[in-house]
This record gives structure tokens, sequence and C-alpha cells, in this order.
């Protein structure tokens, strides 16, 4: 699925396991401008651990009985919150929300794909999302997987057609049901069968489309990043709003980010998590009542020695709106 320069000396730089150069290459999001993006009416606000370690490990990711994730990243104590998960387009990794650090997970090892031509490479994903199961499912141009939250390796739902133009967004409602998002406004829904299917379901309203990605929380609420399809620099400025999957074209603008290109979205203490695809390696904090940004922290990429490239992020639609 939009760009920003940000100063890495104004946030705390942390140093995780990325992927190789590819997710820096991948194609931009188209996006399109500067200007206040249009409020289309209001969208419901309805339908309401551990602390990281360096590497995935087993024991760390589930339950004793192997049956169900702990929640990883949340104070011992905290009631209502749920594993964070980013991504880039080749590696899992969760959000320590207690010491403000990525931890990474593992590779996904996806399968070989068609790149043109008679050339081959591991399928890039573009999103990801979880369902109240627990469950985490990512989404490329061509597949849906399915993440093992303890290795971050990936299994093959099926083959999937693409919502809109592309599969670049990707989340779950309180109910399970899957949805996915291209840069144009489309919104579908995904049948996770094999292969799986899209099936849409209308466009976003007010002239927008996703910057990158959309989450709901334990309320109904669903928060997006969004641009103006008719204002091109709104790409470097996404906005947050609300809208329901289901019913897309109704949306409520909360106000711009002051940050863009922000593929990856989730939710926790009480606010919105946004993950930048824009070269920066950006953690966003976002206020859920004025879309105001903040910069959390800086990812490094020790292998390039470059910024993360966030591809997307996602957690459990459970996650209380109100936080702890």
């Amino acid at each position: 699925m939009s760009r920003l320069s940000l100063s890495c000396a104004s946030g705390l730089v942390i140093v995780i396991a990325a992927c190789n150069g590819n997710d820096s290459s991948a194609p931009a999001r188209d996006a399109s401008a500067d200007a206040p993006i249009a409020d289309d009416g209001a969208a419901p606000d309805a339908p309401d651990a551990r602390d990281g370690s360096a590497g995935p490990d087993a024991s760390d990711a589930h339950d004793a009985d192997g049956s169900a994730p702990t929640q990883r990243g949340c104070s011992s104590s905290t009631t209502g919150c749920y594993t964070v998960y980013a991504h880039t387009g080749h590696i899992l990794f969760y959000f320590d929300l207690v010491a403000t650090k990525l931890v990474e997970i593992g590779p996904f090892e996806a399968p070989q794909v068609p790149t043109g031509g008679s050339g081959t490479a591991e399928d890039t994903l573009n999103d990801l999302a979880v369902t109240p199961d627990d469950r985490v499912w990512l989404i490329s141009d061509v597949n849906l997987y399915t993440a093992d939250v303890a290795t971050g390796h990936v299994t093959l739902v099926g083959p999937t057609t693409k919502c809109g133009i592309s599969n670049t967004s990707l989340a779950s409602d309180l109910s399970g049901n899957l949805y996915a998002g291209d840069t144009k406004g489309a919104i579908c829904r995904v049948s996770p069968t094999n292969p799986a299917t899209m099936m849409p379901v209308g466009m976003i309203g007010g002239g927008l489309a996703l910057a990158g990605d959309f989450a709901s929380v334990s309320d109904g609420t669903t928060f997006a990043t969004a641009y103006n399809l008719a204002m091109p620099l709104t790409a470097n400025d996404n906005a947050l709003v609300t809208f329901a999957p289901a019913t897309p074209n109704t949306v409520h603008s909360i106000g711009p980010t002051g940050f863009g290109r922000l593929f990856g979205v989730a939710y926790a203490g009480g606010r919105i998590l946004a993950f930048s695809h824009d070269g920066t390696g950006s953690v966003i904090g976002v206020d859920r009542t004025s879309g105001q940004g903040a910069l959390l922290t800086i990812a490094m990429d020790p292998t390039t020695n470059a910024p993360a490239v966030f591809a997307g992020a996602g957690v459990n639609p459970l996650v209380s709106k109100t936080g702890p």
C-alpha cells in the first residue's frame, strides 16, 4: 500500500533482525495529498504476558498445554492486553510494550512464487491479521497463510485472488471474519479456504483509500490509516479514520497523524500503534481521539545498517479499547 523523513536522533534506536534488502525494494503502494481529508460521516464506534525476550521460544509463545498462545510483550499484571505483531516482507516480530522494543520471532520461510519470466523468489507477505482465537493470518498478492507464533514459519492456506488491484491490508473483526483492502479503496471479505477468495463488499467513502492497514478493537471500532486519492501529499501525512469493514462507505476522519506510509496498524494501551514502510524504521503511537502521532522508537536492520521497512502489523480484536 504513502512518505515522511524522520530524524532517527529523535527516538530510541533499537536493533532487530529484519529481512534482507528485498523489502526496501518492494514497490511503493499507490498514494495520492496534502489537505484535510474529508469526513464522510460517522462510522459506528461499536462492537469493543509476558515481557519479551530476544529470540523465539516455543514455551514463551504457547500455554502449557500448547493449545493457545500466551500474550507476549504485556505486563504480567495487565488485562485486556494482547500480543502486538509486526513484520517485514519475510520476518515476524512482536512489539514488547513494556520495553518499547521489537523482538524477532522468526522468518516466514514462505514458498517460492514466480517473479516473471522463469524466475522465482520467496513470497513477500503484505499484511497480517489476528483472529479472536489468536490465530495469525498473513496475505500476499497471491497466497493466504497462517503463521506459527513460536517460530514465525507460515503454512499455506491456499492461493488467492486480489482485492481490487492488490492485497495490501488484512484485518479481523470480532466475529473472526477476515477483510482485505487495496490502495484504491476496495474492501473485500476473505474466504479462508483453498483457494482463498475475495468477496467485494464496497469502497471506502470520502475519496479515501487505505494507506496500509486497519485493525479492530474490543468495542468493534475499526481504526485505519488512510490517504486521499485526490491529494497525493496525504501519502506523507496519513489520516486516522474509522469505518466498518462490512460497510466501508461510511467513514469518520479523526485527524492527521503527521506521519506517512503507515503500512502496519495494531492497538495497545488505549492507542493505535503504527509501523512505517517509509524507510525510517519508525514505530508510531497514535492518539485515538485526535489522530496525532508521536514517534515511539526507530528499528534498524543490522544486516543493511538501514532502518527496518515494515509491511504490516496486527493484534487480536479483543484488545481493550481503553487500555490498562
